[in-house]
């Protein structure tokens, strides 16, 4: 639950500051800054993996850290890009229609919302799995071989990981 929290902080956070950046530069430049406010959500959540957490404000807030699970250190910066794969996978439609001075064409659209609904199904079978899982890995986690964990509960943030089962 604590993931949950940390994550929806991190989301409410870059939330405020893509608004203040959308609403604070106008004109032709508006697109621009929701394009520039969409990278920096991404490079933010690549950094905050990348430092193991410390630089996540929602990771930081809940206690917890992102260990590779091989070497039980930060994640490289490509386990950090394979992390937040399926939630870059939801950007790219939001950026097409961000960069369109006209109406988008009802296709456009259709695409957009078709991949946003598969990054929903992706999310809820992220969940699913943490939940089920003995580590609570999810299903990002499995991918780019990290884990969470909590490390105010466990002392050095090294040791804190369970052995997988084999």
């Amino acid at each position: 639950m604590k993931r949950l929290f940390a994550f929806s902080a991190d989301v409410m956070f870059l939330t405020g500051l893509g608004t203040m950046s959308h609403y604070l530069v106008g004109g032709d430049m508006q697109q621009a800054a929701d394009l520039v406010a969409d990278a920096g959500f991404v490079a933010y959540r690549v950094a905050g993996n990348c430092s193991g957490g410390t630089l996540s404000l929602g990771k930081s807030l809940f206690g917890l850290r992102v260990l590779d699970l091989d070497t039980r250190r930060r994640p490289s910066v490509r386990g950090s890009l394979l992390r937040e794969l399926p939630l870059l996978l939801g950007l790219p439609p939001g950026w097409y229609l961000a960069a369109r001075d006209e109406p988008p064409r009802t296709d456009a659209i259709v695409v957009a919302v078709l991949v946003l609904l598969l990054a929903a199904v992706w999310l809820v079978a992220d969940i699913v799995a943490a939940l089920r899982d003995s580590q609570g890995r999810s299903l990002h986690d499995r991918l780019a071989g990290t884990v969470v964990v909590d490390a105010r509960q466990a002392g050095p943030v090294v040791a804190t990981i369970p052995e997988a089962p084999r």
